[in-house]
């Protein structure tokens, strides 16, 4: 019993993670003292929230030559309500030749396209290039 509750405890103690990923995370040595014998039985979490493995097409790696080429936005809400400042939402960039990232906080979703015109007028002037093509997640955010 305590063998199997210790596969339990680690495969909520890390969000939720397969039994695959733990066991290469111990054989990596990324992890020490974790004990993963047993059978693992399913999560009640894992059914009701039905947490599957999203396939994923494999993509080439893009190459960029200079910053600004490509940028990654991408528009999330904190779960735990606003913040100090009363801002819900963050926007973030991150340019994929340098990996420069920039978090901008929202207070609504409204806010990210004004958000990203104000950010793309500043870091154009600052770096004297023009931002070529922005990739985004296809939400409707923008």
């Amino acid at each position: 019993m305590k063998k199997r509750q210790d596969l339990i405890m680690w495969h909520r103690r890390f969000g939720h993670q397969n039994v695959k990923s733990l066991k290469h995370m111990i054989k990596q040595k990324l992890v020490y003292g974790i004990n993963l014998k047993g059978q693992q039985k399913q999560c009640d979490i894992c059914v009701k929230s039905k947490l599957t493995r999203a396939s994923c097409k494999k993509i080439d790696r893009i190459y960029t030559k200079k910053p600004l080429e490509l940028l990654h936005l991408d528009l999330w809400s904190s779960n735990i309500g606003p913040s100090h400042s009363q801002t819900r939402y963050m926007l973030t960039i991150a340019d994929n030749f340098s990996r420069h990232s920039w978090v901008i906080p929202l207070k609504n979703k409204n806010q990210s396209l004004t958000a990203f015109n104000t950010f793309k007028t500043e870091i154009e002037k600052q770096t004297n290039r023009i931002i070529r093509t922005v990739r985004t997640d296809n939400g409707r955010e923008f």
